[in-house]
């Protein structure tokens, strides 16, 4: 069975004029392979029944320059679209047909496309809100966009110039990149909950840079040399680490580093004791930057340094708190770093709300009949196994407890969810009961799924 395509052309605000195309392929339920969705199962919607799906490509330069026609782009022998297949595209993004979707991937200037990252999230997030928004560019997702609503995952595996975003980004601006765009947590892996994820990402990102680099100082002098040429770049405070991750990635250009660092590892520890002296002297009331600055002068005759070390401290320093802090302290401190970027890290999935207003009115479709089109929640979690079903409310609509659904599903049928049964049962030591996507084994003995990381 071959699989419906249409295509758009767009052009880029650019110079030269740039042209994209947008390929959208409907994938019918009896042309798919494999019917269960994987992202469903993964991000927590495996509940849903199985619908239509319509892909939405922005092909990459390669599966374009490989095919000669719109045919061969879009089906072959067996009718499977070898566009949906090929991996790379700019953009690949798909719905259900019952308002769910996944963005599956976007590749920017760096894996070779046209488009830079945000210009392409720029792109799909205007397709989400127009398809929400039942905009009728065409009829054959007519019945797409009758939904109420609609909701978007991603599996954020964004790296950077192999550095993974959704830490340095959750480091620095309390988000990932994809938060730009409104996506917030989802699901995560290997039992992450929210509340788990949003206080890894606080605990890290207030983090005090002094006791980082005073821990560091003497093991590494790379580290130490990018917090101060920072520092010093920089016209506010550097205090915590997620202060330093948000200048670092909001500078607009690459600064050159110095080969050697300005102020040695003792000398600036040297000058944060004095500094700490003179704020043991003032016992337990709160000081000026400038009255520590007047009383550090006179032991150390470098302003710079001694405006360096302040900025690091922050403007105000109460008199022994660092004093407080023993070497124990500081050690455990700094081992909450491992276990909550451990925790970040195993948080891929989040999921945007695309909500828009309720109709006041229907429409009538061909033949002057009125299609319904509704998202079906089951009570007390029944079997997959759909046969017939009362229902009880729609809406803010009441109905007749007689009222039976019927049209889609034929009597006797069965309707089947995204979650596939044979897949086996997980229960995993981490408190996942539910495949996450995340590399698992199973018992010999009881078949019982576990993440391999857990075991």
């Amino acid at each position: 069975m071959e699989m419906p395509m249409w295509s758009f052309q767009h052009e880029v605000h650019h110079h030269p004029p740039l042209h994209i195309l947008l390929f959208v392929i409907e994938e019918p339920i009896e042309a798919a392979l494999n019917r269960h969705c994987k992202h469903c199962q993964y991000v927590g919607w495996g509940n849903h029944f199985i619908c239509n799906k319509y892909h939405f490509v922005l092909p990459s330069k390669e599966a374009l320059g490989t095919c000669t026609s719109c045919d061969a782009i879009t089906t072959t022998n067996n009718g499977k679209s070898k566009l949906i297949e090929l991996q790379g595209h700019m953009m690949h993004g798909v719905f259900h047909s019952n308002g769910f979707g996944h963005l599956l991937c976007v590749n920017g200037l760096e894996m070779g496309s046209s488009l830079a990252g945000n210009q392409i999230m720029e792109f799909w997030n205007r397709l989400c809100y127009g398809l929400q928004a039942r905009k009728r560019l065409n009829s054959f997702y007519t019945y797409l966009l009758k939904n109420l609503f609609m909701k978007v995952s991603l599996n954020d595996i964004s790296h950077k110039r192999g550095m993974k975003l959704r830490l340095m980004n959750g480091i620095a601006y309390n988000e990932t990149w994809f938060g730009s765009w409104g996506y917030k947590f989802g699901r995560g892996c290997f039992g992450v909950t929210q509340s788990m994820y949003h206080k890894a990402i606080q605990a890290i990102r207030s983090m005090s840079l002094y006791l980082i680099i005073h821990h560091i100082a003497n093991s590494s002098h790379g580290i130490p040399l990018i917090f101060s040429r920072n520092q010093t770049l920089s016209d506010q405070s550097l205090v915590t680490l997620g202060d330093l991750f948000c200048y670092m990635l909001d500078l607009k250009s690459c600064l050159p580093l110095e080969t050697n660092c300005r102020w040695s590892p003792k000398r600036i520890e040297m000058a944060t004791r004095v500094i700490v002296e003179a704020l043991k002297r003032t016992e337990f009331k709160w000081v000026s930057r400038q009255e520590v600055r007047d009383a550090a002068r006179a032991y150390i005759s470098d302003t710079s340094l001694v405006d360096f070390v302040l900025r690091s401290l922050g403007n105000h320093v109460e008199g022994n708190y660092l004093d407080k802090l023993k070497p124990i302290m500081r050690s455990e401190f700094l081992s909450a770093i491992p276990l909550a970027a451990r925790i970040i890290l195993g948080t891929k999935y989040f999921i945007k709300d695309y909500f828009g207003d309720i109709p006041h009115q229907v429409e009538l479709g061909s033949d002057d009949k009125l299609n319904i089109y509704c998202t079906i929640w089951l009570r007390n979690n029944v079997g997959s196994e759909l046969r017939s079903f009362m229902v009880e409310s729609f809406g803010n609509l009441s109905v007749n407890n007689e009222t039976m659904a019927f049209g889609l599903i034929e009597v006797g049928g069965k309707q089947i969810c995204e979650s596939d049964m044979n897949n086996g049962i997980m229960d995993c030591t981490c408190g996942t009961i539910e495949d996450d996507g995340e590399r698992m084994v199973s018992c010999d003995i009881c078949e019982i799924w576990q993440h391999t990381r857990c075991v």
